[in-house]
Formats: C-alpha cells, sequence, structure tokens
C-alpha cells in the first residue's frame, strides 16, 4: 500500500475560497493517491457542527470535473488561532504540502495575509500560498506595451524597450555554446 500525498487546505469562508479550492484541487490531481484535509480555524464558542456543514456545502461542488475516486477527503473543524491551528494540524498528520490563500477576511486592523506569512514561518512542510496577480486584485500599473510586443516577437529572448532598459536590470539571455541551444540564463 502507498502513502497517500497529505493535503491541508485551510479555508476562511471568504470569497476568494473558491480559488484556494481550485489550486488545492490542482495540486491533488497531480497524484495518484490523496488525502484531501479541509480545515476550518473557527472562533472559540462557534457551533463546530454547523462550521463542518456549512464548510462541505463549499467544498464539495467544486470537485466537479475532477477524477477523485483515488482521493479521500474530510472535514475539520478547530478552534484557536487560524495559523497556529494550521501549523499544528499539519504536524500532527504529517501533511506534504498546506494550500493557503493570503486574502484573509480583510478585517480592520489585520495585516493583509498575516495568516499565510505566519503559517510560511511556522509550518513543517511546504506551504502553497494562493493569491492573485497583480493586474487580477487591481493594483499595480500594466506592463509597458512595447515592452510586451518586444517579449513576444523575441519569444523572451529580450524583455525590454528601448525606454526600460538599463545596466543595473536583469535579463534573459539564451545560452549556446557551439552553436547549440543549451537553454537559457539570467544576466545581470
Amino acid at each position: 500500500m502507498t502513502h497517500a500525498f497529505q493535503i491541508v487546505v485551510a479555508l476562511d469562508g471568504s470569497d476568494y475560497e473558491p480559488i484556494v479550492l481550485l489550486h488545492a484541487l490542482d495540486l491533488a490531481a497531480r497524484y495518484p493517491s490523496v488525502d484531501l484535509h479541509f480545515l476550518s480555524v473557527v472562533n472559540d464558542g462557534s457551533d463546530t457542527d454547523r462550521a463542518v456543514r456549512e464548510m462541505a456545502a463549499r467544498v464539495l461542488p467544486a470537485f466537479d470535473g475532477f477524477d477523485a475516486t483515488e482521493w479521500r477527503a474530510r472535514m475539520h473543524v478547530r478552534t484557536g488561532h487560524p495559523a497556529a491551528e494550521i501549523c499544528a494540524f499539519a504536524a500532527e498528520i504529517r501533511a506534504n504540502t498546506i494550500v493557503v490563500g493570503r486574502f484573509g477576511l480583510h478585517h480592520p486592523g489585520k495585516h493583509l495575509g498575516s495568516t499565510a506569512s505566519r503559517v510560511l514561518d511556522d509550518a513543517i512542510c511546504p506551504v502553497l500560498v494562493v493569491g492573485f496577480a497583480a493586474e487580477e486584485a487591481g493594483v499595480g500599473d500594466r506592463p509597458c506595451e512595447e515592452c510586451e510586443r518586444i517579449r513576444a516577437e523575441t519569444d523572451g529572448e529580450r524583455w525590454f524597450c528601448a525606454s526600460h532598459v538599463a545596466p543595473d536590470r536583469v535579463s534573459i539571455a539564451p545560452l549556446i555554446v557551439d552553436g547549440a541551444w543549451t537553454g537559457g540564463g539570467l544576466l545581470w
């Protein structure tokens, strides 16, 4: 009997939870045998049975389209501090990976992504932190259209237009030895 790949999926009930679920299930699909542990951490005094039922109602539809015949899924609810409980649970089951979002619940006065940061610091296994690309999150500027055109035309051999090329920027250069392509590398 082979050991199932253990994935802890930290869920917070936020609007971003479907993205975390999608990444967790995508990761699970890469392994022949998987144990998925969906974990929600609630406040002391919360109805944990109700929390499990609500989590199941959100999680089960995400399985549509996945071949989960060799997967086992379990719902877990703990009370306490989210990062500490996520890390402790992962250690208890000897998890191979933790999947967590960096979005948080956007509580006023809390550092965005603080749970994910603490999990990264304290976890005993690799952590997949799921977030938005800057463009999808609505932050940051769009890349220069000329730079994008040059990247596309040169198949990534050049990244910057004349106005953005600077001697202190990293650039990618093909590695060609004796006329044969050997990969690529970074140049400073």
